[in-house]
Order: C-alpha cells, then sequence, then structure tokens
C-alpha cells in the first residue's frame, strides 16, 4: 500500500462538537481549513483526506464525515463513544456506507450503540471482535483500519 501522512488532533474540552463557527474551539473547522492547510504547506495533497479516530475520537471522525460528506474519502471509527440522542446518530443517513468502517470490541461500552449505528448505515466494514474500550483492542485492530484508509486513499 503506498503511504499516506497521518495527522494527529483532538477534539478539545468540548470533544468534536466545539462552540460552533467562529470561536476558538472549533474542532470541525480545523478539520476542514488547518489540516489541509498544514498538509498543503508540506506538499501533500490536501484532496485526498480520509479520518481515523478511536474512542471520543472515533465520534468526531464520524462527524467530520457527516459534516463534510464531499471532502473525506474514508472514515474507520475504532469503539466510536456513541449516544442514540447525539448528533452522529442524528444524521446517520449523511453517512457513505461505502466509506465508512466501524470497528467495536464485545466487551466495549459502547458495543450496542456501535452496532446499531452499523445497522443504520450499513457500513463497508462492521467488525466485532474480543476486545473492550481498551488501548490493546485499539492497538490491535489500527492495521485493519489503516489498511481501510490506505486503500481508500489509493483509488
Amino acid at each position: 500500500m503506498p503511504p499516506f501522512v497521518l495527522a494527529g488532533a483532538d477534539g478539545g474540552q468540548r470533544q468534536w462538537e466545539g462552540d460552533g463557527p467562529g470561536s476558538d474551539n472549533d474542532p470541525q473547522r480545523m478539520l476542514a481549513e488547518e489540516i489541509p492547510a498544514w498538509c498543503t504547506e508540506r506538499g501533500f495533497d490536501p484532496t485526498r483526506l480520509a479520518a481515523n479516530g478511536w474512542s471520543m475520537g472515533g465520534y468526531g471522525a464520524l462527524r467530520a464525515a457527516e459534516l463534510r460528506q464531499d471532502t473525506l474519502l474514508a472514515v474507520a471509527a475504532l469503539s466510536p463513544v456513541l449516544s442514540r440522542d447525539d448528533s452522529v446518530f442524528e444524521d446517520a443517513s449523511r453517512l457513505d456506507p461505502d466509506r465508512t468502517a466501524l470497528w467495536c470490541g464485545r466487551s466495549d461500552g459502547f458495543f450496542e450503540e456501535v452496532q446499531e449505528l452499523a445497522e443504520e448505515i450499513d457500513p463497508a466494514v462492521a467488525a466485532w471482535d474480543l476486545g473492550a474500550h481498551s488501548r490493546a483492542y485499539w492497538n490491535r485492530i489500527t492495521p485493519d483500519a489503516f489498511r481501510f484508509v490506505g486503500e481508500a486513499l489509493q483509488g
């Protein structure tokens, strides 16, 4: 698989919803504007972007895919923190099933919600395995998530 750049970001105190446009705490703007600008400054192609995240970052990756459907080529969410009444569930119809992948351990406290989201969107990958909401589980499945992202970026 051709190499790709991985840039890490934090959703801040309000996680990935932020305080809205115009505020200093707008992580979705960071994803849409600041990271592509950072890529451009370093000679990387800012038109070939994907999102990957675990836990609250998985939520943020899914939310970014909903808000910017034409920007991300893929979204890989590992054990995303979900609630049936959050924005990700409200806007689940905006997720492109062919560009979405979900992983969650069967012992994860968010397992039922992640499975429910998968049933709603029928993603390209929905993988359930032994594991909990833990670094050990995420380390084990990260190669699969990176493979999904890498294949989407080379397509």
